[in-house]
């Protein structure tokens, strides 16, 4: 992946948990790439919907701010560990991740 200018930055194995990530750096931004490992919403999606974009994920320097626009706008949400979930029921179909904006080396 070096001659893309992309490297694999972490895989992520929590104990338990339903389904394996890998995070990958690009440039300044980060994906990650997820893998059902037992039951569960991305195993689902996958019975379901097949491979593919399983959710989009957007950063914002202040989440509190966003999560009460969000709100103001009727726009349901969870708020996990200081990142916001939105159901694809709430978008034209996609599910979305915020997280806090979070300064990164450049890769590549």
């Amino acid at each position: 992946m070096a001659v893309l200018g992309i490297a694999v930055f972490r895989i992520v194995a929590e104990t338990g948990a339903v389904v394996a990530r890998r995070v990958v750096h690009a440039g300044t931004s980060e994906f990650e790439l997820l893998e059902p490992a037992g039951t569960g919403p991305v195993q689902s999606y996958l019975e379901q919907w097949g491979e593919g974009l399983f959710a989009a994920g957007f950063s914002t320097n202040d989440v509190a701010a966003l999560a009460s626009r969000l709100a103001s706008k009727g726009v349901r949400f969870t708020d996990e560990g200081g990142q916001l979930f939105i159901a694809p029921d709430q978008t034209p179909g996609l599910r979305m991740v915020i997280s806090a904006e979070v300064a990164r080396p450049m890769i590549g």
